[in-house]
């Protein structure tokens, strides 16, 4: 299944500073800080890794810009979190095609809605194809 966590300030996020409120809204949310993080180059930035320090991440798999190094040494770690990486891609092509893409909505409110809707809309397609193989 696919969970999303929507800002309630502001929907246009800027992916190099965010980390720290998608931490703190999984923690306040779920109360779970995750062990691993990975995300894409858009993510690196100090802010960033800051943030991922500060919440105790031990793996850190943000890739890295230019001639910077990833934060872990081990290689084979590194395509690991590259092909997780790259397994996530295919899910948000779907939940964009499902309404999470480019929002039409004149809101912010209704964009949030229109998103959650994609989040429902994916999750029910996965719970109805795990029904249909019962």
């Amino acid at each position: 299944l696919c969970f999303g966590l929507f800002n309630d300030k502001d929907l246009r996020y800027n992916d190099s500073t965010a980390l720290e409120d998608i931490i703190g809204k999984l923690v306040e949310k779920v109360s779970v800080i995750p062990s691993t993080i990975t995300a894409d180059r858009s993510y690196w930035s100090d802010e960033n890794i800051n943030a991922v320090d500060s919440a105790g991440i031990q793996e850190q798999a943000l890739h890295p810009k230019g001639s910077k190094q990833w934060r872990i040494t081990d290689p084979d770690k590194v395509q690991d979190f590259i092909n997780r990486r790259a397994g996530i891609e295919p899910i948000i092509g779907h939940l964009k095609q499902l309404g999470l893409g480019k929002s039409k909505m004149k809101t912010d409110a209704g964009t949030r809605r229109e998103g959650a809707r994609s989040f429902i809309a994916f999750n029910l397609r996965k719970i109805l194809a795990f029904l249909k193989t019962e």
